[in-house]
C-alpha cells in the first residue's frame, strides 16, 4: 500500500459486480485509508473489490464498527488523495480542533457541576443555617470558581486562535493548553462537587455523579493533562532555550 491517504468506493468491485458476502456493508460509501509504508514511486495496481472483507464487532452490534481486512491490496496512484506528509498534517489539525471541542465540553461539564453545588449550598440547612454560609465551604467554592474562570479564559483564547490562521505550532500549543486546563479543572470541580453535596452526591439517583463520570472520560480522551503538558513544553520552548 502507498504511504499516503487513498480513497476507494465500496459499492462495486472493479469488474462492476457487487462485493461478495463479508465486504464492507455500506453501499455507495467511500473508504479512506492512511497507510504506514511507502512503496516505490511507480507502484500502482487495481484495487480488487474482493480483497476487502468486513466483519462485524460482536461486542458492538449497535455500532457501525468492525474489522476491515485488505488482502494483497495496492492503491493505484490515481486514487491517492494526498501524500503521507499532507495527510499527517491534516490529521494533526483535526486532532487539535477535536482537543478544543473536547475542552469546550469539559467546560460545560464543570460549569453545570459547580452550578449544582452552589444551588445545593444555598438550600441545604445544617445547624440551623445554609451550609453555604460556612466560611470553609465558601473558600472551597471560590477556588472552584477560579478554576472555572481560568478554563473559560483559555477556551476563549483557543477559539479566537482557531478563528484565525495559526501555524501548526501555535495551533498545537493552544489546543494542548485548553485540553489540559479544562481537563484538570473539570476533574477537580466534579470531584469537589461530590464532596460538597455530602452523602447524596454518592447516590446514583443524583445527577452530579454523571458529570464526574463524563469528566473522567473526557479528561483522558486524546491525552490526559500530563501528556499535554509534555506536548506543550515541546511546542513552546522556554526563554533559556
Amino acid at each position: 500500500m502507498s504511504g499516503a491517504i487513498a480513497a476507494m468506493t465500496n459499492e462495486n468491485g472493479t469488474d462492476g459486480s457487487p462485493h461478495p458476502a463479508g465486504a464492507a456493508p455500506f453501499p455507495g460509501s467511500h473508504l479512506t485509508l492512511a497507510a504506514r509504508r511507502t512503496p516505490p514511486e511507480n507502484a500502482a495496481a487495481v484495487l480488487a473489490g474482493r480483497a476487502i472483507q468486513f466483519s462485524d464487532n460482536e461486542r458492538l452490534k449497535s455500532a457501525l464498527l468492525g474489522a476491515l481486512t485488505l488482502t494483497d491490496t495496492v492503491i493505484a496512484q490515481e486514487q491517492r488523495l494526498a501524500s503521507a506528509a499532507a495527510g499527517a498534517r491534516t490529521v494533526e489539525r483535526a486532532l487539535d480542533e477535536a482537543l478544543v471541542v473536547t475542552g469546550a465540553e469539559l467546560y460545560g461539564v464543570m460549569s453545570r457541576a459547580l452550578e449544582m453545588s452552589l444551588d445545593y449550598m444555598r438550600t441545604r440547612v445544617q445547624f440551623g443555617r445554609p451550609i453555604g454560609s460556612f466560611q470553609a465551604l465558601q473558600h472551597r467554592a471560590v477556588d472552584l470558581y477560579i478554576e472555572q474562570q481560568l478554563s473559560s479564559a483559555v477556551l476563549e483564547e483557543a477559539l479566537a486562535t482557531l478563528d484565525g490562521d495559526p501555524g501548526d505550532i501555535a495551533r498545537g500549543a493552544i489546543a494542548s493548553r485548553v485540553k489540559l486546563r479544562c481537563g484538570d479543572a473539570a476533574l477537580r470541580i466534579t470531584r469537589e462537587a461530590i464532596q460538597l453535596h455530602g452523602a447524596i452526591g454518592f447516590t446514583d439517583e443524583y445527577d452530579v455523579g454523571l458529570y464526574l463520570k463524563r469528566a473522567l472520560v473526557l479528561a483522558a480522551w486524546l491525552g490526559n493533562g500530563a501528556a499535554h503538558r509534555r506536548r506543550y513544553a515541546r511546542l513552546v520552548p522556554t526563554d533559556s532555550e
